[in-house]
């Protein structure tokens, strides 16, 4: 439980997929005056299914305060021309979200505001994951639509300039990797660059799925893909990823070794991937990471957790 206060879990999604159609193409409602959003990519290439950052340069330069819902959906256009929204993977719409650091909507009362949808690896749902972009590499458009909180259902407030993604054809093994994550078999696709080929830029992606029942063992192979592939797109992503086992390696110590120099170890260690993270130069990498700092044990809350255990079996014997 004290995991999930503090992280959401790094569960991979397993089950069988519908193969998506995908939600119809959308228009804006009627434009919200003064509301305008810009598109920046700050990675222009990628390989299919590993999804780059997007940034929305979102201004508003009407009078009224506007509230901004952190939903969002990304319209895609082919290089064949075809235009639809991406499936996100497991909403019916098509919907995903930006980052802020903080799990409520956005208020603009004038000015500006940076929102970030950040680079995810393969065990969580992507924009980039359409069965439909897999399958075309090439040149692609994104725009992206925003929404107002509460408005929804309405439809969308605003859409976003478009902005230019080309998807390479993988060449040689990532041929094998890009057929796996096709067919979303991720024992395949990890196995296909981990640990033979660790050089493959998918590495850092499919790293999570690294399966082990050793919370230290799975960090070992996640630290290994951020060393090899530091300037990957998906690294401030990991260093949370990272965080999440080394505090869950602090928990294990405590409660099963009844070690609070393990607990505190490993809790250091996540704490140190998550300054790291704040390091990193992305505004949402560092509001998310000073909520899971604030979350995290020190050794006096260990000390003390460990006398109130002490306590509570005292009474009970």
């Amino acid at each position: 439980m004290l995991l999930l206060a503090l992280f959401t879990p790094l569960l991979p999604a397993r089950g069988t997929e519908r193969i998506p159609v995908g939600p119809p193409v959308v228009s804006p409602r009627a434009p919200v005056p003064g509301l305008a959003v810009g598109l920046e990519l700050p990675r222009g290439t990628t390989l299919p299914g590993a999804p780059v950052p997007l940034i929305l340069h979102v201004s508003n330069t009407a009078s009224a305060p506007l509230v901004l819902s952190r939903t969002i959906q990304v319209s895609m256009t082919s290089p064949a021309g075809v235009t639809f929204v991406s499936d996100w993977g497991w909403d019916e719409f098509g919907r995903g979200e930006v980052e802020t650091g903080k799990d409520e909507p956005v208020l603009l009362k004038g000015g500006s505001v940076d929102l970030v949808v950040p680079a995810r690896d393969l065990t969580q749902a992507s924009w980039a994951l359409d069965r439909r972009m897999l399958a075309e590499p090439g040149a692609w458009t994104l725009q992206v639509y925003v929404f107002e909180e509460g408005k929804i259902s309405e439809g969308p407030a605003a859409m976003s300039t478009p902005a230019k993604l080309v998807v390479e054809t993988p060449r040689g093994p990532d041929e094998i990797t890009w057929r796996a994550i096709q067919e979303r078999d991720w024992t395949t696709a990890l196995a296909s660059v981990y640990p033979g080929r660790v050089e493959s830029a998918y590495f850092p992606y499919l790293a999570v799925w690294y399966a082990h029942e050793d919370a230290l063992r799975k960090a070992e192979v996640i630290s290994e893909a951020v060393s090899r592939h530091p300037d990957s797109p998906v690294v401030p992503s990991l260093r949370f990823a990272l965080a999440y086992y080394y505090a869950a390696a602090g928990v294990d110590a405590f409660y099963r070794e009844r070690s609070i120099d393990k607990a505190v170890e490993h809790t250091e260690r996540a704490r140190a991937e998550l300054l790291r993270a704040k390091q990193s130069g992305h505004a949402w990498a560092s509001a998310r990471a000073d909520s899971r700092i604030a979350g995290l044990r020190t050794r006096a809350m260990w000390e003390a957790t460990r006398r109130s255990l002490d306590k509570a079996n005292a009474r009970n014997q």
